[in-house]
């Protein structure tokens, strides 16, 4: 997205524009309030919001992205229907995208969630029924396609499976995604009224 979309109109309005790669979820907030860098593009607004907060950074999403969905891989299963008792499943670390791997596993009846809690911020103790015992195996987040090859398992998010030339429709099954889960462009709340921002919404 940022390199075939948004890169070539900055680029054409004269912007000197350099793509800088990050592994986890944590860095590029990191780098966006410390100046290091001007924008960044990975988060959904629930982890967006979570971490400004426990942080205490101003972030403020400029454009919501076009954004593939989370997969559930496996190179040793050919079907959900087929795990076994104790399967190991490779999820997020950080606890708004685990919630993603928890709904889909739901969805699949493979394990049932506490009604109560809300759906976007599940976390295994909220697991109430888990009949197939399958053991949850927190990683970072760019860990997680390679962890198709060492586990029965891996939820990968859309982003890092594409930056892994996976395809999408290898996955056993594919996240229903709602808005909040969909990436955003975000900047700092001081940049807001800057020109470049502004920019990057007509680019969008």
């Amino acid at each position: 997205m940022v390199s075939k979309a948004i890169k070539p109109v900055l680029e054409e309005k004269g912007y000197e524009v350099e793509v800088v790669e990050f592994s986890d979820y944590v860095q590029p907030n990191i780098a966006l309030n410390n100046g290091s860098i001007d924008a960044n593009l990975f988060q959904h607004k629930i982890y967006m919001d979570n971490f400004a907060e426990e942080n205490n950074m101003e972030l403020s999403e400029v454009i919501v992205v076009p954004t593939a969905p989370m997969g559930i891989y496996s190179n040793k299963y050919d079907s959900l229907d087929e795990i076994e008792e104790g399967t190991q499943i490779a999820i997020q670390n950080d606890p708004t995208n685990a919630a993603r791997a928890f709904l889909i596993l739901e969805e699949e009846g493979l394990i049932k969630v506490d009604p109560d809690v809300n759906p976007l911020v599940i976390s295994e103790r909220d697991v109430i029924e888990n009949p197939k015992n399958i053991v949850f195996q927190p990683i970072e987040a760019g860990q997680l396609p390679r962890a198709v090859d060492s586990v029965d398992l891996s939820a990968v998010p859309g982003n890092f499976a594409l930056s892994a030339n996976m395809d999408l429709l290898d996955a056993l099954k594919l996240e229903t995604m709602p808005d909040e889960y969909r990436n955003r462009v975000v900047v700092s709340t001081e940049n807001l009224d800057q020109s470049f921002v502004e920019d990057i919404k007509e680019a969008a």
